[in-house]
């Protein structure tokens, strides 16, 4: 369409405000009327979101000519009634209507370009493809999520907690390629915060709304930009994959705005430890890999890294790096890997000494800044653990241990679990707690150092 055309459309869609045309919608013909109209429930409701949404970009370079069109249209001031507010002739008045709405139909062409230029992507094509080799031990982790997931009564906010290596963005990407090719979800939009995290959280859904929208919806107010996203999922239900929520300040405030897409879209979040505001969210503290299953992770990380000896060793013979540093993946390919170039023997050593670039920056990616922040009634109930070796104590004999009073303890154990350093068992009446064993054997090189590691 034509400048010429599209602003004698743009000109009689606005005269038609309050009703109907009966020679049909003046925006008809474009495509991106037909992309409104698929959200809402007429043609003139179609139209006229689309004005407000076009008059909102008039108001970031012109605002005084889009707050001009809102009195005239969707206010329906008479000319006399808009020049007399603003103290001008009624021929002056016309000449600035004219110009706004010019400016108005340049931009409605402008968005209908870009609309008709655009290409779909694939659902799944902005995820990364999953080795093999991070697969060990899926099946076990991700079979109870999926039929949880898959369910029309399963959750639709869900977050995917853990310390940092235990595979939560590889099981989040796992499940999203599931239901994708299960056709659950029409696709899905992916947020890394690790990669390019920002303490701005409108950024961060701006840029996770960017493969759902056209580039000039994406510009709308984030109020507007909210709701046209709240339209397009309801009419399309995607999956909305957040990882590393921790590494933005302003996950607080970036979460509150997440779930307010959710459902029937599905909100899927990893993160080593939530903010006080995902009590929406239905938790899931992703499990260290099973025995048979880290075992299996070692000779596969020995075949790729050509460690053939520690490949075809006996189970016994490997279990002592699983003794330390138990089922978590990626301090098991960190122990492949000095086990390969400085035997067994040692690498036990540098994990329980903390020596080593390679343990030291895996301990740093593991548990980052989580040590120097511990109060000292959380270190005491630490070294309790720590003593108290791989027997579960309850909170009274750990608190009676740890020289605290059980309100101290209960304080301390709710902020360890809170950062998924120890394991609790039991049932609803009773609870039992213990160190990980990759913990232990961190406490255990920082004890040795008597200051927190760094790279």
């Amino acid at each position: 369409m034509d400048f010429e055309l599209c602003r004698d459309a743009v000109r009689r869609a606005l005269r038609y405000w309050k009703r109907e045309s009966r020679a049909g919608n003046p925006l008809a013909d474009l495509r991106l009327f037909a992309h409104y109209r698929q959200r809402a429930v007429s043609d003139r409701n179609a139209s006229n979101q689309l004005l407000l949404d076009v008059m909102a970009m008039l108001a970031e370079m012109h605002p005084r000519e889009a707050e001009l069109l809102r009195d005239r249209y969707v206010h329906g001031l008479t000319v006399a009634e808009v020049a007399k507010a603003r103290g001008v002739a009624v021929s002056t008045l016309y000449n600035w209507q004219h110009a706004a709405i010019a400016h108005l139909a340049e931009i409605v062409q402008g968005r209908e370009a870009q609309l008709q230029q655009r290409t779909p992507a694939p659902p799944a094509t902005s995820l990364p493809v999953l080795v093999d080799d991070y697969l060990v031990g899926m099946t076990a982790r991700a079979a109870p999520l999926l039929a949880l997931l898959q369910s029309s009564e399963g959750p639709r906010m869900v977050a995917l907690t853990g310390l940092g290596g235990i595979g939560k963005s590889t099981l989040a990407l796992h499940l999203a390629q599931r239901l994708l090719a299960a056709g659950r979800y029409s696709g899905v939009a992916w947020l890394d915060l690790g990669q390019s995290g920002t303490n701005d959280a409108e950024r961060s859904v701006r840029r996770l709304a960017a493969p759902l929208i056209d580039d000039l919806e994406a510009r709308l107010p984030l109020p507007k930009l909210l709701i046209r996203l709240r339209q397009q999922l309801q009419s399309s239900p995607h999956i909305l994959l957040v990882d590393h929520l921790e590494a933005s300040t302003a996950h607080g405030m970036l979460l509150r705005w997440l779930t307010q897409l959710a459902d029937p879209s599905l909100l899927l979040l990893t993160a080593r430890h939530l903010p006080s505001e995902s009590h929406c969210l239905q938790r899931v503290r992703v499990a260290a890999l099973s025995r048979p299953d880290a075992l299996a992770l070692i000779r596969r990380e020995a075949m790729r890294l050509g460690f053939h000896s520690v490949a075809q060793a006996t189970d016994a013979e490997l279990l002592p790096l699983y003794e330390a540093v138990g089922g978590h993946p990626l301090a098991l390919r960190v122990g492949v890997n000095e086990i390969g170039n400085f035997g067994l023997p040692r690498t036990l050593t540098n994990l329980a000494a903390g020596r080593g670039r390679a343990i030291s920056r895996m301990y740093d990616a593991v548990f980052g800044d989580w040590w120097p922040t511990l109060d000292s009634a959380t270190r005491c109930l630490l070294d309790a653990l720590l003593n108290m070796g791989t027997q579960p104590a309850s909170l009274e004999v750990l608190a009676e241990a740890a020289a605290l009073s059980n309100r101290a303890a209960q304080d301390a154990l709710a902020r360890l679990i809170e950062y998924n350093v120890i394991d609790y068992s039991g049932d609803f009446t009773q609870r039992t707690y213990t160190l990980n064993r990759l913990t232990r054997s961190y406490l255990q090189a920082v004890s040795a150092t008597m200051e927190p590691m760094a790279v």
